[in-house]
């Protein structure tokens, strides 16, 4: 699909839909940058009765037209922005594109104290790529399997390595289960932005409580897989809901930090 301007000027456009739409692979940093460009670039013919015929973005990017440099400005990769080195190999591993502002967000969730220290220690192994996943145990250990453990208990017999992505998000063990669980706390349009860019990095909503409330609620998601597979036992859908609920309430009726976060997030979140 050729992107134009007028794809990030529809009126209510949310992040996710637009990746859905478009299949671009833009992060949502990046993506809101340019939606907050276009706007600014289209508020003097705003009043216009009918909308400009832009450009595809791709032919403005090598063009000399007038305007286009405002979109190589918006889509180059500023050489000053630089994201950890532990993320850039973490949104290669969960073919995800993730700006500056949701590293730092990823990198300071194993921070907060009101965490359990097991809790900590997944989330820091994960995001520097050092998780026990098959798919990286079977490069050190020989004999070890690298297929996934879920599609081998079921007995799947597609050849599914067992990486980060796959185990997390995209095997069908697991799949209708993060959808359902993230499902219960958002509301019914927001519920289709659940995807396994905002599954790994943010939904990049613009009240960043909600923000960080989801990545923490993914965390969660993310350690009842992890501990499943350990046990080697198949993860379900309402028990995740279970222990999910059970680490909200524990964790709201002990940190004052999360009290406020929840309580300012705007999330479906009863006990």
């Amino acid at each position: 699909m050729a992107l134009t301007p007028n794809h990030f000027l529809r009126e209510g456009l949310q992040y996710g839909t637009f990746i859905r739409e478009t299949n671009a692979r833009i992060g949502v940093e990046r993506y809101n940058s340019i939606k907050r460009g276009i706007a600014l670039k289209s508020h003097s013919i705003q009043n216009l009765k009918h909308a400009p015929n832009w450009d595809p973005i791709v032919r403005l990017m090598d063009s000399s037209k007038k305007g286009s440099r405002i979109f190589r400005m918006l889509l180059a990769h500023s050489p000053k922005i630089l994201i950890p080195h532990n993320i850039v190999k973490f949104s290669e591993t969960t073919d995800c594109v993730i700006g500056k502002k949701t590293s730092d967000s990823l990198n300071k969730l194993w921070v907060y104290n009101f965490l359990d220290n097991a809790t900590r220690t997944f989330l820091f192994k994960l995001h520097n790529n050092t998780l026990g996943v098959n798919a990286r145990v079977s490069k050190f250990i020989r004999g070890h399997t690298d297929m996934c453990t879920f599609c081998m208990i079921n007995q799947i017999e597609d050849e599914n390595k067992e990486g980060v992505s796959h185990l997390f998000f995209s095997c069908m063990t697991v799949e209708n289960l993060v959808l359902n669980t993230l499902g219960r706390y958002l509301g019914v349009e927001e519920r289709e932005l659940v995807s396994r860019g905002t599954f790994f990095g943010s939904f990049g909503f613009e009240e960043e409580n909600k923000n960080t409330t989801l990545q923490i609620i993914s965390a969660w998601i993310k350690k009842y897989i992890w501990d499943c597979k350990i046990k080697g036992i198949l993860p379900t859908a309402e028990q995740c809901y279970s222990t999910v609920k059970d680490r909200i309430k524990t964790t709201f009726e002990n940190s004052k930090v999360f009290r406020e976060m929840v309580g300012t997030s705007g999330l479906n979140i009863r006990f």
